[in-house]
């Protein structure tokens, strides 16, 4: 193979110009001649005469090597997906990422659907954009798309070779047998002339099976057919049963759509093939199904199976394949929606014993070597090849398979990795042994002392799988010790010059070695060995937590009670928040269970809980015990209420309550609750859930109600355990933190440095003494305006400085231990907001909050796509009347009166399902585990927004807005009454700041509410009258701004919550009075004559206060033995959490007591994540 030039990147543009100026229409074909040189650059080996083709193929190795940026590689999958000159299965759609796979599949769905009656042909509605790939100028006359449509886009991926054979003849055999028509091109297409059914297929009497059919179409009556018949069979009989067999096994059908049951049509099925009555291709058709026969429990006794000469014992080797294919890469890919099965890997992997990622890979690394699988697949797992190390796949037994198809397409040598891949070699500049298969070439190359090599090729995969980078290496470059290597394989000798193979390689792989030691703790927190240990923990909610509850309970309580009776009059006093990782763990694994059983993500829903006080702490640290459950009147499980005073009944008398999350999975039909895990008893708001470990307490709450029961049920132990942090877990062990980074910084200056790694277990104000000593000795010239100390598995620092710090000041700072915790540690110093080219560090979840921020807090650093670029969703209906139904609608109307523009009235729930999107949520969630130690808080808010963009917002969740103001000139942003821009800082038209205007008021985020009238006022652009609504699941702690703006602009350049330190809030916010404590009565303070605190009144028992300390005041000595004390017993961290330590913004409304345009009268929360929030319901209303 020539190997092909490095093109300038002047070539790179005049070809994009003549490929794109052709495909829109600008230029002519002939257009193609001006750009010859730069086509051969590339292909060398092109034809005397160039097309249009050439020139598509030459732009493909310009984006493979990342010559074409991001925008230009847009422009033209818009321009093919509108264009039909050039071949779907061409170089430039695979270099660009666009398979023609889904469409292909789409439409065949649709094809055979209707053929089999399951789909009507007014359906065509759904694959629209499928046909419009395969036939971009079809609707050109504005006529619309019609099924013939739908057959032609098939004929087409037919062509292109997409479609597999077995599918091919199942079309066949469904039009043969099916009143429904095709296009004229896929009938010529698929040749019926060569599949006449009357060959070798006539009935016991010698008369044609096709003319019997015809015969037999024109009765009008139908003929009903008896499947445990045995010799009465009638060719129309077989007719209608070979139709429906064929659809329950394909999907199309289900077995409750047609007469009789499958078995028997199995049975009678097999009775007519042995009489010969079936022609060869619908032999071929039910062969084709073996699999599906397999999983629906026919095995190779059945009748069908002897009949079809059929093996059913084992799976379909092929089929096996392609879903180990389709589990493996969807793993890598963070969406893997199904797993696999072990039956499937046991084929090709007789030796596993598990359906776990690693056997899956060996049974890939079979299929590969028996040639099975297609170049295609084969080079998706390439492109993925930057995932192994996270899974710990290097030097698998798959990824010595893939090095040929590394090697295709390559324009010299590839090379294979000793356990560490591209990105690895290209931090640590280690000595790497690269070997490529069985060719004759083995070079064993050092890069040291960030050296760049000079020549050669070598064709890497790309940190985003998609491209490859070139990476030039020398044949000779200088090793350690000062020695050259250039080792090449002679007649399987290597010959030595300055420096052994032997020992060039020997450095390699401790080179190797050492960098998978420091990925280790990475590689540990992504898979967690085991569950937790057990322990809880218990402590008391900050103010926004308890604010959330208190308005959880007034609306549950507002609800009806059984018997039509309501109740109010209660309230939540106090609160704390339960962490147990283990019954976590358990409550975790079984939402995973539930999501694979079901196919989608389970419900959940809040309920309470009523017990003794004496069980709170018990069930906090054991979970739900099924052994003592005892009543069980409406079904067998654990008892929960929607309504809180349902459950005051059952504290006995206490004043303690269980706040718990629920999973839902099936309803069951019956009280027995034995086909489904949960029963939903609207009549008195029970919620009875099946499994302990479908429920999780989160908060234990301190209430006071007119209705509780009589006597005052007293626990000292509870009462102990609640009065300070209470906690059973293991101490935390100590972290020695990972060798220090390098500092990569390349920008000449920065006002803001980014330090660490740092143990964990330093305290806080101890590291930023340290820090802010250490700047003062070291850099006293850049004095500090503003510190911030973050921990997550590490600590780390933001230091913001008032003067730019040079490149070599930053240099200089990194050479220097810095002394904290009595000893000296090394640190990385680096550049807060990041160097071009540099991989982002602070990517959260697939997203970094300052890659849209140009302003306020930039990173400048490489980023990768967003990982929903190619995510899909779906929406499911969800019942009204079920349990989660029930809890969203009532939830809903809770401010129905608050509604200005009419009563609303909610007509249909939908599920949003979107697998990727789901993945995000779930990483982030495991983010927060990390950063906090303890399971998130998670809530369900509303989300109102015009309704023209939902699908967006479905696909690719919620986004916070830039810091940008939209240019006119922007091709992305311009020109669309947008108030913030869509783009990324490396935009080159959005270039002005986006300044206050009456929005954003506090801070440039993502807004919601808690509660439905609020939300309403956002939503915009109905369809037929119908509003749309999303619930959206929102993770993370709150920090609760109570108080007023001392300027309308004052916080509209926050961009994240983390980013605001208690001195900041204090010159934004102009606080409210906290809630006093009562002076008298519940939950008053007593103070003894000399000032000792007695404790806080938590019950009224006649003649004496009983105390939270478990001591009594009796009431005939007040004023003489103790005091009313107007001072709280709440201590400051359940007051307040620091806004650094926090993860959302939640702005309390002051109702009457706002003041227009510094405070809002309802609350509303602010997130600065995307993945922070899932799109999880749309509800749909109407204003009346």
């Amino acid at each position: 193979m020539v190997p092909s030039q490095k093109p300038s990147p002047d070539g790179v543009k005049k070809i994009f110009k003549v490929v794109s100026g052709v495909l829109n229409n600008a230029f002519d074909e002939s257009k193609v001649k001006l750009v010859e040189s730069e086509v051969r650059q590339l292909l060398p080996m092109a034809p005397a005469s160039l097309q249009l083709a050439h020139a598509c193929a030459a732009l493909a190795v310009a984006v493979t090597d990342g010559k074409v940026p991001l925008q230009g590689q847009k422009v033209l999958m818009e321009l093919l997906e509108s264009n039909a000159r050039i071949p779907k299965d061409s170089p430039l759609h695979s270099a660009l990422g666009i398979s023609p796979l889904e469409p292909a599949q789409e439409l065949f769905k649709l094809v055979s659907g209707v053929l089999t009656g399951a789909v009507a042909e007014h359906n065509v509605s759904t694959c629209e954009k499928h046909i419009k790939f395969w036939m971009p100028t079809v609707d050109s006359v504005g006529r619309g798309y019609g099924f013939p449509d739908a057959c032609d886009a098939l004929a087409l991926a037919i062509r292109s070779g997409i479609v597999p054979q077995q599918s091919i003849q199942m079309l066949k055999m469904l039009h043969k047998t099916s009143e429904n028509a095709l296009s004229g091109n896929l009938c010529q297409l698929l040749d019926f002339n060569d599949m006449e059914m009357d060959a070798g297929s006539t009935t016991e009497d010698g008369v044609e099976l096709a003319s019997v059919c015809e015969d037999v179409s024109e009765q009008t009556e139908p003929v009903q057919c008896d499947h445990s018949a045995g010799p009465e069979l009638s060719p129309q009989s077989i007719h209608r049963l070979f139709k429906q067999a064929a659809g329950i096994l394909n999907g199309a059908l289900n077995e409750c759509d047609v007469d009789g049951s499958f078995p028997g049509m199995c049975d009678t099925l097999a009775a007519a093939i042995n009489r010969d009555m079936i022609p060869a291709q619908g032999l071929d058709t039910l062969r084709g199904f073996a699999e599906e026969m397999r999983n629906r429990g026919l095995s190779s006794s059945s009748a069908i199976a002897m009949a079809l000469n059929l093996d059913l014992g084992k799976p379909n080797k092929k089929r096996a394949a392609q879903r180990i294919f389709t589990y493996f890469q969807g793993k890598l890919r963070g969406d893997a929606s199904q797993g696999v099965s072990i039956s499937d890997i046991v084929v090709w992997n007789e030796g596993a014993a598990e359906n776990s990622l690693s056997a899956a890979g060996q049974a890939l690394a079979k299929i590969i070597r028996d040639g099975v699988m297609p170049p295609g697949p084969i080079q998706e797992l390439c492109a993925l090849f930057h995932e192994f190390s996270t899974y710990d796949l290097l030097g698998s037994p798959l990824e010595s398979s893939l090095i040929p198809g590394f090697a295709r397409g390559a324009s010299s040598t590839l090379a294979r990795f000793f356990g560490v891949n591209a990105k690895v070699m290209e931090k640590h500049h280690v000595p790497v042994v690269m070997a490529l298969g069985n060719s004759n070439l083995i070079a064993a190359v050092a890069m040291v002392q960030g050296r760049r090599p000079t020549r050669g090729t070598v064709i890497v995969p790309s940190v985003g799988g998609v491209a490859q980078r070139r990476l030039v290496i020398a044949g000779t470059v200088k090793a350690l010790g000062g020695c050259s290597v250039s080792v090449v394989k002679r007649n399987r000798k290597l010959v030595r010059q300055g420096l052994s193979a032997s020992a060039a390689a020997q450095e390699a792989v401790e080179a190797v070695a050492k960098a998978k030691q420091e990925a280790k703790p990475r590689q540990q927190q992504i898979r967690q060995e085991g569950p937790p240990p057990k322990g809880v923990s218990i402590e008391r909610c900050n103010r926004a937590e308890l604010t959330r509850l208190q308005n959880l309970w007034s609306e549950r309580e507002s609800q009806q009670l059984p018997g039509g009776h309501r109740c109010g009059g209660a309230e939540v006093l106090e609160a704390w928040k339960v962490d147990n990782p283990f019954l976590a763990c358990q409550f975790k694994s079984r939402r995973q269970k539930l999501k694979d059983d079901l196919n989608r993500a389970a419900d959940r829903l809040e309920g309470f809980h009523g017990t003794a006080p004496d069980n709170v702490i018990s069930i906090c640290s054991s979970g739900f015990d099924s052994g003592r459950r005892c009543g069980q009147v409406y079904g067998a499980g654990e008892y929960f209420a929607k309504n809180p005073h349902v459950s005051v009944g059952y504290c006995r008398g206490g004043e303690y309550m269980l706040v718990c999350q629920l999973t839902l999975g099936k309803s069951s039909s019956s009280p027995e609750n034995r086909d489904g895990d949960h029963i939903w008893v609207p009549e008195h708001g029970y919620y009875v859930i099946k499994q302990p470990d479908q429920v999780l307490v989160q908060y234990i709450i301190k209430y006071a109600s007119s209705n509780r029961g009589g006597g005052g049920l007293f626990s000292a132990s509870l009462e102990r355990s609640l009065a300070t942090a209470y906690s059973t877990k293991p101490p935390p062990q100590v972290k020695q933190p990972p060798r220090p980074r390098e500092c990569v910084m390349t920008r000449p200056s920065t006002k803001g440095l980014w330090m660490g790694l740092v143990s964990p277990h330093i305290p806080e104000e101890e590291l930023k003494n340290a820090v802010r000593a250490f700047m003062k000795n070291q850099a006293a010239a850049y004095p500090i305006c503003k510190l911030q100390v973050l921990c997550t598995h590490y600590s780390k620092a933001h230091i913001f400085l008032e003067e730019e710090m040079p490149l070599s000041v930053v240099k200089q700072l990194n050479r220097v231990p810095l002394r904290v915790g009595g000893a000296s540690t090394s640190v990385c110093f680096d550049d807060f907001y990041g160097s071009p080219f540099q991989k982002c560090p602070k990517t959260i979840a697939g997203f970094c909050r300052g890659q849209n921020l140009r302003f306020t807090q930039p990173c400048w650093c490489k980023h990768e796509p967003r990982k929903t670029e190619h995510a899909k969703y779906s929406l499911k209906p969800l019942p009204l009347d079920g349990a989660k139904g029930d809890e969203i609608v009532s939830k809903f109307m809770a401010s129905a009166h608050l509604f200005y523009t009419g009563l609303p009235r909610v007509t249909a729930i939908r599920a949003i399902q979107n697998h990727v999107l789901q993945q995000c949520h779930n990483d982030y969630r495991e983010y927060l585990r990390n950063k906090h130690g303890e399971e998130p808080v998670c809530q369900e808010l509303y989300h109102g927004t015009n309704n023209n963009i939902l699908d967006v917002l479905y696909t690719h969740g919620l986004q916070p807005p830039s810091d940008m103001e939209p240019s006119d000139a922007c091709p992305v942003s311009g020109r669309k009454g947008l108030c913030t821009s869509l783009c990324t800082n490396s935009c080159k038209h959005c270039t002005r700041k986006h300044e206050w205007n009456r929005c954003h008021m506090y801070g440039l985020g993502i807004y919601l509410a808690d509660m439905a009238a609020k939300s309403n006022r956002y939503v915009s652009q109905p369809n037929d009258g119908k509003l749309r609504m999303v619930v959206c699941s929102v993770l993370g702690k709150s920090y609760q701004v109570e108080g007023y703006l001392k300027g309308g602009s004052c916080m509209h350049d926050v961009v994240d919550v983390r980013a605001v330190t208690d001195e900041d809030m204090d010159e934004m916010i102009e606080t409210c009075q906290p809630c006093r404590a009562p002076r008298a009565s519940l939950g008053a303070m007593i103070v003894g004559s000399d000032g000792e605190k007695w404790g806080r009144v938590v019950s009224d028992e006649d003649s004496c206060w009983r105390l939270s300390s478990g001591r009594v005041a009796k009431k005939c000595n007040e004023g003489m033995r103790w005091f009313w004390s107007a001072e709280s017993e709440i201590s400051a961290e359940a007051i307040e959490t620091a806004p650094e330590k926090s993860d959302l913004l939640f702005i309390k409304g002051l109702g009457d007591r706002c003041r227009p345009g510094s405070s809002v009268i309802n609350s509303e929360c602010i997130a600065f994540h995307p993945h922070q929030c899932l799109p999880m319901y749309e509800i749909e209303y109407t204003l009346d």
